[in-house]
């Protein structure tokens, strides 16, 4: 090759200097294939959609009375505003991870349900939580496959609420 040509770009320094913004752009992700499962939750993220859906179920103004478009709507609005964690997820990711989390709550709900009602004496809440989750782990899930409880960091959340608690304790 021709050395002239190729003189003053050898000679200029390559690394020019870009300034840093101070925050992060607010950037959607687009999936060529929107059916594909995207990536999973964090625990921060799961906690921050549990609090946004207790914010808004719990509402007394509003409460369960609207539309569930509009109820999810809110959710996700309260997830955007109130997420530190760099994400973004549809109002239908979150309904859909709201189910889930829902779900395997209320069934190991259940399987706690099963431990207290057995009564074990000098069982501590660890004992009674380890059991649980042993009981979870051995039935079968509606798919017929058998998982150990991924929810815990959501159990503990929701454990005191009406829906979750235990049926004593809704009696009382």
């Amino acid at each position: 090759m021709d050395d002239d040509f190729l003189a003053p770009l050898l000679s200029e320094s390559q690394n020019t200097s870009m300034p840093i913004q101070e925050s992060c752009p607010e950037v959607e992700i687009v999936t060529p294939n929107p059916t594909k499962h995207g990536g999973n939750f964090s625990v921060d993220e799961d906690k921050l959609l549990i609090s946004a859906w207790l914010n808004t179920s719990m509402d007394a103004v509003k409460g369960t009375d609207q539309r569930i478009d509009k109820f999810w709507k809110i959710i996700w609005q309260y997830f955007c505003e109130n997420n530190t964690c760099g994400t973004t997820c549809s109002a239908s990711s979150l309904q859909s991870r709201w189910g889930n989390i829902s779900r395997e709550t209320s069934r190991f709900a259940g399987f706690m349900a099963k431990i207290e009602a057995r009564n074990p004496s000098g069982g501590t809440y660890e004992d009674k939580l380890k059991d649980a989750k042993e009981l979870y782990k051995e039935s079968p899930a509606t798919n017929g496959k058998k998982y150990a409880f991924a929810f815990e960091h959501c159990w503990v959340e929701l454990k005191n609420q009406p829906k979750w608690s235990m049926p004593k304790e809704r009696s009382k």
